[in-house]
């Protein structure tokens, strides 16, 4: 009991800011350095629910949006960077995201010391997702079908961090009307699944460096 009262009152007094181009958190502690491709947008929050596991019930949660878009960007974005902080009333579950089928690349990075877990999808935005509601606010638009490149992982049992690279799909000739799987990807498209991942690496300051896989949990 006396762990989880720490546990939350880390979680309310934590300070998380971005100072020049750098993602500063003291709880879970992150120091994470953009790219100067990239500029800061600003922050973004939502109070929302998400299901369990089984589905049997609905559980609060709490994210943060930290958005960087290009130094150059005009009103119609390409691409863009997130840092997503959720933090849920519960703890996250054992099963990892390896095996979902929309998984168009996977593996296990090392990230600024920590293991993340790394995939790439096609992406659609919806009018209910924060992020996109706050850069339409802030006068962008996106391309209406994205490809994704996240790196998550789990800390502290209820707080998920989320990296994420969002570029216009038709830079890799691919489309959201078209199904893909990691097996039928040609190699043109793997060619652009690989340029995707070293440009979230080199955008978040990592090294293309593969490690041990390690299951990332999801709520239960």
């Amino acid at each position: 009991m006396i762990g989880l009262v720490l546990l939350l009152l880390a979680g309310c007094a934590a300070e998380r800011r971005v100072v020049g181009n750098t993602f500063q958190s003291s709880f879970p502690q992150m120091n994470i350095r953009v790219d100067d491709h990239f500029k800061y947008l600003g922050k973004t929050s939502k109070t929302g629910q998400v299901k369990t596991m089984d589905g049997t019930r609905d559980i609060m949660t709490e994210s943060e949006y930290y958005l960087f878009i290009p130094t150059n960007a005009k009103s119609h974005l390409q691409e863009f960077l997130m840092v997503h902080i959720q933090e849920i009333q519960t703890s996250w579950g054992s099963n990892s995201i390896y095996g979902n089928q929309r998984n168009l690349d996977y593996s296990m990075v090392d990230l600024h010391g920590e293991k993340y877990e790394y995939y790439s999808r096609i992406f659609t935005h919806s009018a209910n997702w924060q992020a996109r509601n706050y850069l339409f606010d802030s006068g962008h638009t996106l391309p209406s079908c994205l490809l994704l490149g996240g790196f998550e992982r789990i800390t502290h049992g209820k707080l998920m961090i989320g990296l994420y690279y969002y570029r216009d799909a038709t830079a890799y000739e691919m489309s959201c009307k078209n199904k893909y799987s990691k097996e039928s990807l040609s190699s043109k498209e793997q060619d652009g699944i690989q340029s995707l991942r070293q440009r979230a690496l080199r955008f978040f300051g990592g090294q293309d460096a593969e490690v041990p896989a390690q299951p990332l949990r999801k709520p239960e």
